[in-house]
């Protein structure tokens, strides 16, 4: 039997009420809805009243629990309660919506402050015992009666009402059970009226609450284990890794999805020969991206070192001269005296026309030729090579720019 729809929107969670709720009854059951995206991925933890443990993970219909359905005139509440997917954090508050009181039978009256008599119910006052008998056999249950109308229990009630003739005290009952259950149901619209403005300002205070604690989703860092190759050679294999400020809910590397507690991936069965970059995208629970990238630069390198004084480098000269990778001219250096050679410098032609400084004095040095240098990786290109045009008998430091 359904009691009520669930609906859970956001951090509010409203009850629709199908039917109330009979006492002791067995397998009345609620139904869950969750069509706010909000909630997609979280597992939904149920909680009826706080004398009963969790139901954890809560499929789309939950019953009620038969011990609670046999205390009459219990108020029945349901909470709500959203966790991560792992079910180790838990997300939401509790949303806390009212399922309606525990219907009594027909037969029972509560025990009086002083203990009442013995078994705590007694016969209605001034209504004949097989009356009250023929009225509970009647209407005990809304969808046991035996009439057309069984919309509401007003209406079954009104029809009841009309086929019972000429009996007069069945009249009588039946006229003040409808007075009583349209009493009970106006109250409730009331309260529900009242729980409805209660739940949007609440819901108000708790969005406002999680806006100030929100912060978008960043990558801190990220880096690989390659950076930048000579060209020429060949890279198989790349680790990206990376750092954020707080745990995602998806995050891909270059398209590819990777677990969210990775914060490390290896791309194998590469062969870049070529300058590539590799992009992060990450999401957090509300939906806010960041990106990044981090790339393997394929470079050629300048040479600066001692050559001897005129002479047109070839390739294997210029490998004996320190190697800097750089995609630029720009270095300084330190040239010591005693070498009996001159200090000289080698750059791809691409890179342009470099400067000198010594001392802070501009010098022209003269350029020795180009000639097709081939790296110690086998690429070849242009280089440029340039020499200072004295012997130095004095350590210098050099500028190149």
């Amino acid at each position: 039997m359904k009691i009520a729809t669930v609906t859970v929107s956001g951090v509010t969670a409203a009850a629709k009420i199908h039917s109330s709720i009979p006492a002791g009854i067995i397998g009345a059951f609620v139904e869950l809805e969750f069509p706010d995206p909000y909630w997609a991925g979280m597992i939904k933890n149920v909680q009826f009243d706080c004398d009963f443990p969790p139901i954890l993970g809560a499929g789309n219909t939950v019953e009620i629990p038969a011990a609670l359905t046999a205390v009459p005139n219990k108020i029945v509440r349901i909470g709500i309660i959203g966790v991560t997917g792992d079910g180790k954090t838990r997300i939401t508050p509790t949303l806390w919506a009212d399922l309606g009181v525990v219907r009594p039978s027909a037969g029972y009256i509560p025990e009086s402050e002083e203990g009442g008599p013995e078994g705590g119910t007694q016969e209605p006052p001034a209504v004949p015992a097989e009356t009250w008998a023929q009225v509970e056999r009647m209407i005990g249950n809304l969808a046991d009666l035996n009439t057309q109308d069984k919309s509401n229990t007003v209406a079954a009630i009104n029809e009841v009402l009309q086929r019972a003739g000429d009996n007069e005290n069945l009249g009588q009952v039946v006229a003040q059970l409808g007075q009583t259950v349209q009493t009970m149901q106006d109250t409730v619209g009331e309260m529900q009226q009242v729980d409805h403005t209660t739940a949007q300002t609440l819901d108000k205070v708790l969005r406002d609450i999680e806006d100030l604690k929100y912060t978008p989703i960043d990558i801190t860092q990220i880096t690989d284990n390659i950076v930048t190759m000579e060209l020429g050679s060949v890279v198989r294999e790349v680790t990206v890794r990376w750092q954020l400020n707080k745990a995602p809910v998806s995050q891909t590397l270059e398209g590819e999805a990777v677990d969210v507690s990775e914060r490390s991936k290896t791309l194998a069965g590469l062969e870049l020969r070529e300058s590539r970059s590799f992009t992060l995208v990450v999401t957090d629970e509300r939906d806010a991206t960041d990106s990044a990238s981090t790339a393997v630069t394929f470079l050629n390198g300048i040479y600066y070192g001692a050559l001897a004084a005129g002479a047109v480098p070839d390739s294997a000269a210029i490998l004996e001269l320190t190697r800097k990778l750089q995609s630029g001219r720009s270095v300084n250096f330190t040239f010591g005296p005693g070498t009996g050679k001159r200090p000289s410098y080698a750059c791809p032609s691409r890179y342009g026309t470099p400067g000198f400084t010594i001392g802070g004095f501009e010098y022209e040095w003269v350029k020795l030729g180009t000639i097709e240098f081939t790296n110690a990786s086998g690429y070849t290109e242009s280089y440029d090579v340039w020499q200072h045009p004295q012997d130095v008998s004095d350590g210098i430091s050099i500028t190149v720019s």
